[in-house]
């Protein structure tokens, strides 16, 4: 009971918590059907330009619709919902500009591809109840300018005036990272930058969080401090920027957390009454889930109160300072070990207290994260330090250039360590929760007299369980195949029951790079780290441009083409790189068997052994015929009608169970009809994209398909991955 009345808002937030999750609230609009429409209503978020291609931007912000019209002469109907709009070359908009709009109301996709992304909870989470797509030439009328919340618009108006002045003064990556770390916009990052604090575990400094408003007051405090003002006026100083600083990076739930537990410390500091951690911690989490309930179930704010919660209860047992004598005062030598400790030990708790969250959601561990924030952490307070005079006095940004140059070298350094990033693949349930039950149960029990004891047993249970990954990962081992859902483009992952893996193309890299945020998140969860074959059927970017991503991450053994010329220079690059990977790389034609697979028959149908050139590169995909069991599976790459009549015409078997339906069931003529007559599938899959503008499938491809019979037609537009397993007599469905 005590403990109730000293912490109320603690426990107000676990009840508050495991309400929300056992109703699970869903996010309500009525915002109607789908389909293409007029919506009217008022921009409540900053408008975001980002380069799609050269020279062309894509607009995107937040829309909180209140009419629609089904069409242009159509009566308004009052509905309510917010939808994120994308417009590429849209006309100069802002915050609070209330416009009419014509465009497309679709429906966020779900998780398409194990382990890939889930656009559909990602934005519901964020209270955006659909995407809205207007196309080229579509018809808007602006009907009024700056509507929002003044002090809104003036946070707005902030951000873009401090974003813009990093932009002058900074080179493009630069720049990037100092917004993302002051700012919170992460929008001008590129890709293989993030990876690069994914990597060694320091992804939190560019989370806009409790660290920001951590170095943010330190920082002030420390400019304030030679100024003859009173210790509340100074403490109220703070308070007031946190706040400040809170509008401008747009009130993300990690910072207002912060920002909300700074504000009770230095008001109970003002007032001159100590502070509950816990309390604090619970007051904060009661106020962003009243404004959002489903904020409970987004990583990042799992994570953050997480790692607060654990630097509240635990890190005092792992962390004392020695004890000075009477009238001794701590040296400067004193401090600065102190402060290299208490930074190890924060990091300690965080890291292993969220590991289970981290492997679950990201398939991997960063050994040398501890060591990286030792770096990073004291680099980011002197980027804070230094940024407030750079702002005042821009001649400063050398003092910035160089310790944003130390920062990169030093994490690119441990990067590049031997075992900088173990791929651990998801746990299986019973794992995950002895995991978590066995961390909570090490850091909680006063057992351990010793720290190094508590530290060793915590070693020791991750390790025990990671182990018992890998043996479960063998011992449950079977044949199965995914058609990923690449969009318009292919990727197939085999696995064979007595060891080693096969990938056929790695979808594509240009606009929407499928290796990185399709093929890449799979195969991680997978726990994959080697690929022993990779094929590419034909060298065009809807099939070999991710592959880039996966020889970045991945160790490839064996690269298996068919050595057709075709000049391009994403192929030129490719190449490259393969070598660079020292992947054995094999050319394969007509009658040639990929070997290596114990129990397993892959073999050659297509390109002909005399084909040193094709107009048409598709027509010189490989064609492969895996057998299992008395199951085999023909994949076709994207041959058309003339490699058809050749396969035909060749004389080999081409019956086969399973059929990956050539060239995304594109139209290739009568050869459709012969082709499939040979074949005589139970089962075809299509990979395609969503809306493509190439109309795949064709209808009389699926009229032909439909015409096989007892043949089942799967799509990837449809049903997103596409997952084939072996159930001791056939190949079947899984789901």
């Amino acid at each position: 009971m005590t403990e109730w009345r000293r912490r109320p808002f603690f426990f107000a937030a676990l009840l508050f918590s495991s309400v929300i999750a056992v109703f699970h609230p869903q996010d309500k609009n009525n915002l109607g059907p789908e389909g293409t429409i007029f919506v009217g209503g008022k921009i409540v978020s900053e408008v975001e330009s980002r380069e799609i291609i050269h020279g062309v931007h894509k607009d995107s912000f937040i829309l909180d619709v209140q009419k629609r019209w089904d069409g242009f002469d159509s009566v308004a109907k009052d509905v309510r919902g917010k939808v994120r709009v994308s417009w590429k070359e849209a006309p100069a908009l802002d915050y609070g500009d209330v416009l009419v709009l014509e465009g497309e109301l679709a429906a966020f996709p779900g998780r398409r591809n194990p382990g890939g992304f889930d656009s559909k909870s990602y934005w519901t989470r964020r209270q955006i109840s659909a995407p809205f797509y207007v196309p080229k030439n579509a018809r808007y009328k602006t009907l009024a300018r700056k509507q929002g919340h003044p002090v809104r618009a003036a946070a707005i108006a902030a951000k873009r005036a401090l974003s813009a002045r990093l932009s002058q003064d900074f080179e493009p990556r630069e720049s990037a990272f100092l917004k993302a770390l002051f700012l919170g916009e992460r929008s001008d990052l590129d890709e293989d930058f993030k990876d690069l604090f994914l990597k060694t575990g320091t992804m939190h400094i560019l989370a806009v969080s409790g660290f920001n408003i951590g170095f943010l007051c330190g920082v002030l405090w420390l400019f304030l401090k030679p100024f003859p003002l009173t210790r509340p006026f100074k403490l109220g100083l703070l308070l007031a920027s946190a706040w400040v600083y809170c509008l401008i990076v747009g009130w993300q739930a990690p910072v207002v957390r912060a920002t909300l537990m700074a504000s009770i410390f230095l008001m109970g500091n003002m007032l001159g009454r100590k502070s509950d951690g816990l309390n604090a911690l619970g007051l904060a989490a009661c106020v962003i889930l009243a404004l959002n309930p489903l904020e409970l179930f987004d990583v990042g704010f799992q994570l953050s109160f997480l790692a607060v919660l654990g630097l509240i209860v635990f890190l005092p047992s792992f962390l004392k300072r020695e004890p000075l004598l009477a009238g001794e005062a701590p040296t400067l030598e004193d401090k600065t070990v102190f402060y290299f400790q208490e930074l190890f030990w924060t990091s300690f708790v965080c890291y292993f207290l969220t590991l289970p969250l981290v492997v679950q959601n990201f398939y991997i561990v960063t050994p040398y994260a501890l060591a990286a924030n030792l770096l990073v952490v004291p680099l980011a307070f002197l980027l804070f330090f230094f940024a407030l005079p750079y702002f005042i006095f821009p001649f400063l940004s050398f003092a910035l250039k160089f310790v944003i140059l130390v920062f990169v070298r030093g994490l690119y350094f441990i990067e590049n360590l031997p075992g900088s990033v173990w791929v651990t693949g998801e746990l299986a349930w019973p794992l995950a929760a002895v995991l978590s039950a066995g961390l909570l149960y090490l850091f909680w029990t006063g057992r351990f007299a010793r720290r190094r004891t508590r530290v060793a047993s915590i070693a020791l249970l991750c390790g025990a369980v990671f182990l018992c990954q890998e043996a479960l990962r063998l011992a449950t081992r079977h044949f199965e195949m995914t058609m990923l859902d690449v969009g318009q483009g292919d990727s197939i992952y085999v696995e064979f029951p007595r060891g080693g893996n096969l990938l056929i193309d790695a979808g594509g890299g240009r606009f929407s790079d499928k290796g990185r945020w399709v093929v890449e998140p799979f195969l991680r969860r997978k726990g994959v780290r080697t690929l022993d074959g990779v094929v590419l059927s034909h060298p065009q970017e809807d099939h070999m441009g991710g592959l880039s991503r996966v020889l970045e991450d991945f160790r490839v053994k064996r690269v298996f083409h068919a050595g057709v010329p075709y000049e391009s220079k994403l192929w030129e690059r490719l190449q490259k790189e393969i070598i660079r990977e020292k992947a054995e790389v094999t050319i394969v034609r007509r009658g040639d068997t990929i070997g290596g697979y114990p129990g397993e028959s892959l073999r050659v149908l297509h390109p002909e052994r005399g084909v040193t050139g094709e107009k048409n590169i598709n027509e010189a995909s490989i064609v492969l015929l895996l057998a299992h069991g008395n199951d085999s599976i023909l994949l076709t790459g994207d041959i058309q009608e003339k490699a058809m009549h050749s396969l035909l015409a060749s004389g080999q078997v081409l019956d086969a169970d399973v059929l990956k339906v050539p060239h995304h069931g594109g139209k290739a003529g009568r050869a459709v009809t012969d082709f499939l007559e040979a074949v005589t599938p139970r089962m075809s899959l299509i990979s395609n994209g969503a809306r493509n503008p190439f109309g795949h499938p064709a209808p009389e491809t699926l009229a032909a398909l439909e015409g096989v019979p007892g043949n089942q037609i799967l799509r990837t537009d449809r049903l997103g991955a596409i997952r084939l397993v072996y159930n001791g007599q056939r190949v079947v469905l899984d789901g």
